[in-house]
């Protein structure tokens, strides 16, 4: 019987095995902590060990290290002010968009769940372009791309270095010559049962349905300073915290809530998975000052020739510096997000109390009214001043 993993930090939920198995016998199931693992079924189950085979955990691919590396903003204000950081994935999705290509990204469903999907269209792609801070689904996403290269479609996949490192193997025998991948600097994937409980307690607290959600949303304080701002149906904002005062952002950020895989990750380094990598452009303010705005800079590196050919097609859209790694060096991009020391006491309380406590417990009160009246002023006033600078 195959082994598909012995520890669970060892398992990604890249699903690569799921989508690879010729007898449907595993299935992806969620532990209590919300993450999703491979199960196989012992009596469908045929011992090919394909599972093994296409698993990123047992055998890496071999990455160049012969990488150029850009600081980009997308010449639009409109899709940069849109965008997490400087527009750099709208760059390639419009690019493969007119090529007639498909692009596959992580989008919210009706519930605001993270899941991967596959669009052909802005109306659709222009979903993906925000951050997403939770592991998504990809349910039968693989799949899905293989067939696109097997009708030879031009694809674009974006998602975290383990997922397109999982696409990569699963496609071990594919013609990927029109495959383009993205890999995302990752801080690390959250737990989805954490942020659907999020956003629970968000409904009931405030007494409202979500409408929209923004992780980074810079319109009240810019790029580096960033809020998570969620909307209601009857209020337009019922919340925008940045990471200090939002305890979701707290629980993500002090890496309470990671994957246990993302503590001991192989892809928190400059040999990357994709042929072409997005990420937010932090520190180049200390090397170009001007070219600094707070709106947003994307770090775009280019880790195969297919990226720097790619890169070429895109480049005359964007206002970009080539820079080194030591001006764009940052936490993952050296190491994985270290595990806190009382991880297991957190979900020993979790479990018990939910997070409405946890919340309780990090100092970090429900949004009150007087707090959203605040950031709603603050929000017109930063209209205003854009306005009057267009003037």
């Amino acid at each position: 019987m195959p082994e598909l993993y012995k520890k669970k930090e060892l398992c990604t939920g890249c699903t690569a095995c799921f989508s690879v198995c010729p007898m449907n016998a595993i299935t992806m199931n969620k532990d209590e902590e919300g993450f999703a693992y491979p199960k196989i079924d012992t009596s469908v189950c045929i011992n090919c060990g394909r599972c093994e085979t296409v698993c990123p955990e047992k055998s890496h691919i071999e990455k160049p290290d012969s990488i150029r590396i850009y600081a980009a903003k997308h010449n639009n204000e409109d899709v940069r002010m849109n965008s997490s950081s400087g527009g750099g994935f709208s760059l390639l999705a419009d690019w493969v968009e007119k090529q007639t290509g498909a692009i596959y990204g992580v989008t919210f469903d009706d519930q605001f769940s993270v899941k991967h999907t596959r669009a052909d269209d802005i109306d659709k792609w222009s979903k993906f372009r925000f951050s997403k801070y939770v592991q998504s689904e990809l349910g039968e996403t693989f799949k899905q791309v293989k067939q696109d290269l097997q009708n030879d479609r031009l694809v674009l996949f974006t998602g975290t270095p383990c997922q397109v490192e999982g696409l990569n193997k699963f496609l071990y025998n594919a013609d990927t010559s029109r495959l383009i991948t993205c890999d995302i600097v990752c801080h690390g994937t959250a737990s989805p049962k954490v942020w659907e409980d999020y956003l629970n307690y968000i409904r009931k607290s405030f007494k409202d349905s979500i409408t929209k959600i923004n992780f980074k949303d810079k319109e009240i304080t810019g790029w580096h300073n960033s809020n998570l701002t969620i909307c209601g149906e009857r209020s337009k904002i019922l919340i925008s915290e940045g990471a200090g005062k939002n305890f979701y952002l707290q629980m993500f950020y002090r890496n309470l809530i990671l994957r246990p895989a993302c503590y001991i990750c192989s892809y928190s380094n400059f040999k990357r998975s994709g042929d072409i990598t997005l990420g937010d452009c932090w520190g180049i303010e200390k090397y170009y000052s001007r070219f600094d705005d707070n709106k947003g800079i994307s770090l775009l590196m280019c880790n195969t020739d297919k990226g720097k050919n790619v890169w070429h097609q895109i480049r005359s859209n964007a206002n970009y510096i080539e820079i080194t790694k030591e001006m764009c060096i940052q936490p993952n991009l050296q190491a994985p997000s270290k595990r806190p020391k009382g991880r297991d006491e957190f979900w020993e309380e979790y479990r018990k109390y939910g997070i409405k406590r946890m919340g309780q417990k990090m100092g970090l009160l429900p949004f009150q009214t007087v707090d959203k009246i605040y950031w709603l002023v603050i929000r017109l006033m930063g209209k205003v001043k854009r306005i009057v600078h267009l003037l």
